[in-house]
């Protein structure tokens, strides 16, 4: 089985817990049609630890089969 080739390397700002398909994250990954409700479920499924609103970046390595890798950068806040 070939690997599939990486095209697309797209970052984006999304606040915790509150992915959905309207903008930013609709049309980011609208564009290239990519599942926006399982990112969606899967981004506020990880991110329910984290305090409501608190922006996150995002970080998507998009293949040639349309298929993405999520990579979420380690809290940009303090918590004391």
């Amino acid at each position: 089985m070939i690997n599939p080739m990486l095209i697309y390397f797209i970052k984006f700002l999304v606040p915790a817990g509150k992915a959905s398909g309207a903008p930013p994250v609709g049309p980011i990954l609208g564009q290239y049609r990519l599942n926006m409700l399982e990112f969606c479920k899967t981004f506020n499924a990880d991110t329910a630890e984290i305090v409501d609103g608190i922006v996150l970046p995002v970080f998507s390595l998009i293949s040639s089969d349309f298929s993405c890798a999520r990579k979420r950068c380690f809290y940009t806040w303090w918590h004391f």
